[in-house]
C-alpha cells in the first residue's frame, strides 16, 4: 500500500461530496502567466476541484497539438521554471481552498535537481507531481519518489489500457495521490469512445490500485462525466478541450462548459 499523502486525502475528502472531482489544466507562460491566473480563477469559480499547472518543456511527449503548441509558445515568450514557481505560489495563495499539482516531464526537474525541485514545489503550495515520462520500474524513480514522499508531494504515475500487470503492480507501490488513466492510446486532445473495453479496463486498475482513480485523454462531456461515475473513476480529468476553448472561445464559455460539467458531477 503507498503513502498516504495530503493530495490523496483532500481528494479523498471532497469525494464525500461530489460523486465525481474535476480535475483540468493551464500551461505556465501561455499565453502568459497573468492569463494563467485569470484561467485558474475561472476554473475554481466553475467547481474545478484540482488544477494541473503544467511547467512548460521542449518535447511533451504525452502532449496533443493543442498542448505541445501551448508549451512550445510558452517556451518562446521565456517563460522559465523559475517563473512558474513564482506565479503558482501566486495562484496557490489565493485559492487556497482548490487542490493544485504540477504537470511536467522529468528532465525539467532533473535539470533543477529533484531535491531542490520539490521543496520549492511544498514551498509554492504544490500536493503533487505529474510526471509522464517517468519510468515506475527504474531505480532512478525509487529515488525520486523517496525524495517526494519526504516532502509529501504525490508522485502521479499514467498508466494506459496497455500497460503490463507488473508495470502496474509498480505503479501500484510507488505511485501516490491518484493514478493518472489515460483513457486510450495517443495523445491529449482527442474524443474518446468508453465502451466495454475501457469497463473492464478500468475494473482492472480499481483492482489493482487503492488510490483514487483520475480519467484524461478524451473526456469532454457531460455524458462522459456519467459513464465515469458508473464506472467507479474518482477524477474526471479535462485538459486540452478547455485550453483550445480558453483560446477559441473565450474564458466566459470555459466557465459556463465546466460549470455544466461540474453540475454533473454531483
Amino acid at each position: 500500500m503507498s503513502t498516504l499523502t495530503t493530495l490523496q486525502k483532500n481528494i479523498q475528502a471532497r469525494r464525500t461530496t461530489k460523486s465525481v472531482l474535476v480535475m483540468s489544466h493551464t500551461v505556465m507562460g501561455y499565453p502568459s502567466l497573468a492569463y494563467n491566473h485569470e484561467q485558474v480563477k475561472t476554473l475554481v469559480e466553475s467547481g474545478v476541484d484540482i488544477i494541473e499547472l503544467q511547467f512548460p518543456f521542449s518535447d511533451p511527449m504525452a502532449d496533443g497539438p493543442v498542448l505541445s503548441k501551448a508549451n512550445q509558445e510558452s517556451l518562446e515568450n521565456g517563460t522559465t521554471i523559475a517563473r512558474c514557481f513564482t506565479e503558482a505560489e501566486k495562484i496557490t495563495s489565493a485559492f487556497p481552498t482548490t487542490m493544485f499539482v504540477i504537470m511536467t516531464y522529468y528532465n525539467v526537474i532533473y535539470a533543477y535537481g529533484k531535491e531542490a525541485f520539490l521543496k520549492k514545489a511544498k514551498e509554492c503550495g504544490i500536493q503533487g507531481i505529474i510526471i509522464p515520462d517517468l519510468p515506475p520500474d527504474e531505480t532512478e524513480a525509487h529515488e525520486y519518489v523517496k525524495a517526494a514522499d519526504a516532502t509529501d508531494i504525490a508522485t502521479i504515475f499514467l498508466c494506459t489500457p496497455f500497460t503490463s500487470q507488473e508495470r502496474l503492480n509498480y505503479i501500484a507501490q510507488y505511485g501516490r495521490g491518484l493514478i493518472y488513466c489515460v483513457a486510450r492510446l495517443g495523445t491529449t486532445g482527442r474524443h474518446t469512445k468508453f465502451g466495454p473495453e475501457f469497463e473492464a479496463y478500468i475494473n482492472n486498475v480499481k483492482k489493482t490500485f487503492t488510490l483514487p482513480i483520475g480519467v484524461g485523454f478524451g473526456v469532454q462531456s457531460a455524458d462522459d462525466v456519467n459513464h465515469l461515475k458508473r464506472v467507479g473513476a474518482d477524477i474526471a480529468i479535462i485538459c486540452s478541450h478547455v485550453i483550445r476553448m480558453s483560446m477559441d472561445k473565450g474564458l466566459p464559455a470555459v466557465k459556463e462548459y465546466l460549470t455544466g460539467i461540474s453540475n454533473a458531477t454531483k
